[in-house]
């Protein structure tokens, strides 16, 4: 899969961060205070190289849907890049929400595939919803059966 691809006319905006990554790879591109994380331009060109390549083997593609029940990390924020590189609609979801909006929300935008954590996974686990272990799971969306698989 081509990166950073750009027309003649209108550069695609995913191709600004390989940009900046060659040109301030030792700046802050992104900061989570409450944290105490930061990211270098470098490093999340990496992660967003890293998850890209996972979303593709996952097997979305173009036009598909992906949606995000995380909290605002720097690693949600590298996924929606990823999801951008795609052409992968990225739908972030309020980690906020209770099961109940949440499951609403997921009927509604139908996306080929949910990102949760442990605390996302609780929240749908209360409304019997079957999910995996694992620190961010992958996972279909079948809205007519309502469950993570």
């Amino acid at each position: 899969m081509e990166r950073g691809l750009v027309t003649q006319r209108h550069p695609i905006l995913t191709s600004y961060l390989d940009k900046w990554a060659q040109d301030w790879p030792g700046k802050i591109a992104l900061v989570q205070a409450e944290q105490g994380k930061q990211w270098m331009y470098r490093q999340l060109l990496q992660q967003v190289n890293h998850l890209t390549d996972q979303i593709w083997k996952a097997g979305l593609r173009p036009g598909d849907r992906l949606a995000s029940f995380l909290p605002n990390t720097l690693e949600n924020v590298a996924l929606m890049w990823a999801s951008w590189r795609i052409g992968v609609a990225f739908v972030p979801l309020n980690n906020r929400h209770v099961a109940q909006d949440a499951l609403q929300l997921l009927d509604l935008i139908q996306p080929k595939m949910v990102i949760i954590n442990a605390k996302t996974a609780k929240i749908l686990h209360n409304q019997n919803i079957l999910f995996d272990q694992g620190p961010i799971r992958w996972r279909e969306w079948h809205a007519h059966k309502k469950k993570i698989i």
